[in-house]
């Protein structure tokens, strides 16, 4: 089915995701409100790097758009004390004109760590969805 693009409305935002809790059956939800201003056509691809809270040592590889479908990935490098390599946070999502909702996974790819359990965990963390979702709740308060 083709649908028409739509235009994401600039405001406020309540941003959650569901962070996988290994070993356990429950998951944490994790919510935040963001301000998102400017150009309809950049609100998705804003919404998505407030998800991932992009840190200085991450690069954005891609943002792809066709109709309401949002694609893309996120590369960061490891934190040199804890494993060496990258983590790569891929996300696929649809748009509508008040939320964007869709699905992220981290790829682990460690090479090196200190810890021996570090690749068993990255191995099992790059398997698991994380669900989250945007939805707007009103106009910026600033």
């Amino acid at each position: 089915m083709n649908e028409a693009p739509v235009d994401m409305q600039p405001g406020t935002y309540l941003v959650d995701f569901k962070a996988p809790m290994f070993g356990a059956d429950i998951a944490q939800t994790t919510e935040a409100k963001r301000c998102i201003k400017g150009d309809p056509e950049y609100v998705p691809t804003k919404l998505v790097r407030s998800y991932i809270l992009l840190a200085p040592e991450c690069a954005t590889a891609k943002f792809e758009r066709k109709g309401n479908q949002l694609t893309g990935s996120v590369t960061c490098v490891l934190d040199q004390q804890l494993a060496t390599g990258k983590a790569i946070v891929t996300f696929d999502g649809t748009i509508a004109e008040t939320s964007l909702r869709g699905t992220m996974k981290i790829d682990m790819r460690i090479t090196a760590s200190q810890d021996p359990q570090a690749q068993a965990a990255a191995a099992l963390l790059s398997k698991v969805p994380i669900p989250f979702r945007a939805e707007r709740t009103g106009d910026c308060s600033n």
